[in-house]
């Protein structure tokens, strides 16, 4: 005998809610990657521009260093508009 109960539809909803979280998980470890990279790059324009001798001053805002972020700060402020906003 077969069970005809309603919860085909939940588990199906229960499916796509766990993919869904599971995409984005992967879309923010890949924004975090690409964050990281892109930072480390632009951390190389100072040190390129003293090998071609380029002067910049030392109070100009390009000079100044930027230090990182950690991605765990970015988690946890997202997490907190998530929460304000309720999603």
């Amino acid at each position: 005998m077969k069970a005809t109960g309603g919860n085909t539809g939940l588990t199906s909803i229960r499916e796509q809610v766990a993919a869904a979280n599971q995409r984005a998980g992967l879309d923010l470890q890949a924004s975090n990657l690409a964050e990281h990279e892109i930072t480390k790059l632009v951390s190389w324009v100072p040190a390129m521009a003293d090998d071609m001798e380029v002067a910049i001053a030392a109070d100009d805002p390009r000079r100044r260093d930027r230090g990182g972020i950690a991605p765990g700060t970015v988690q946890e402020q997202m997490r907190g508009a998530a929460a304000v906003t309720g999603r």
